[in-house]
């Protein structure tokens, strides 16, 4: 599938930080979001979460209310499906084994819902007031912030989690669709990406979430 980071060779010395992001919004300026043709279907959602360096690509395409895409490479990345019926959001980040359920309900101005199971998920609230989309993903403790802004050019971009250990955002949407389903997607491949990070730390080396 496209990558408009793979495009450049530098991008992997890149690390997070004012220079990843200024390189970042020229890859996204260079990107005509809906034009590319993908199996049929427009390119809706492309952008990446982190620098670099431990972060991921991020590319969907979106039909008949159905997201699909993959975030990450062929080999170190993982699927993504979302379903939007009404209010209703649902679908899945990764493979049967390792993947994470995504369930949500969407209102106009707020998106609330689970990633992962009872046990093994985070809860999410985002609320859009303007261009400005802000919440909290899990727990006090074991939690991260979200804060993101949309401006009318498509682009979604910011922060999610803490100054040190958290990922920026960078990331264009296709007109017509709700940023706050940008923002959970968002969420949900940070949450994803913490949780491959755990597995590697403890397992010494890569996983993949096909």
């Amino acid at each position: 599938m496209f990558s408009p980071f793979a495009i450049h060779p530098l991008l992997c010395l890149l690390t997070e930080g004012p220079f990843s992001c200024r390189w970042a919004e020229k890859l996204l300026d260079n990107t005509r979001v809906g034009v590319i043709i993908e199996g049929g279907s427009k390119v809706a959602i492309v952008g990446r979460i982190g620098g670099g360096i431990g972060g991921r690509d991020i590319n969907c395409s979106y039909q008949n209310g159905s997201i699909q895409g993959r975030i990450g490479g062929a080999i170190f990345g993982w699927d993504v499906s979302l379903d939007i019926a009404g209010s209703s959001v649902a679908g899945r980040m990764g493979g049967l084994v390792a993947g994470r359920d995504i369930v949500a309900t969407l209102w106009d101005q707020q998106v609330q819902g689970r990633i992962g199971g009872v046990v093994d998920g985070i809860d999410v609230q985002l609320q859009l007031n303007g261009t400005h989309i802000f919440g909290r993903c899990g727990g006090d403790i074991f939690g991260f912030d979200c804060h993101l802004n949309f401006d009318q050019q498509g682009q979604l971009t910011g922060r999610l989690g803490g100054d040190v250990f958290g990922k920026d955002v960078y990331m264009r949407l296709r007109p017509g669709i709700n940023p706050l389903i940008g923002a959970l997607l968002a969420c949900a491949v940070y949450y994803f990406i913490q949780i491959q990070s755990r597995r590697s730390s403890n397992s010494g080396g890569g996983s993949s979430g096909r």
